[in-house]
């Protein structure tokens, strides 16, 4: 499976802005408690281990795999 979130420091910070989103979900009323919502989205690129934006960029924080390089 493609992954491009690989980094301890990068799954802390999206861990941590995802719950905090979460938290301000629990805080605010009505249609703003839905923007809230939007933490999932970085909780689940912990999970997974990708991230679809990064992807379009072409970026990741993975490590490239060494064998690969040499072979180019």
């Amino acid at each position: 499976m493609l992954t491009n979130v690989c980094t301890r420091e990068e799954k802390g910070l999206r861990l941590v802005s995802g719950l905090a989103l979460l938290a301000l979900a629990g805080l605010l009323n009505g249609g703003l408690a839905l923007l809230g919502l939007l933490g999932l989205i970085p909780i689940a690129t912990v999970v997974t281990g990708y991230c679809p934006i990064k992807h379009l960029f072409g970026i990741t924080s993975c490590e490239i795999d060494s064998r690969r390089s040499h072979h180019a």
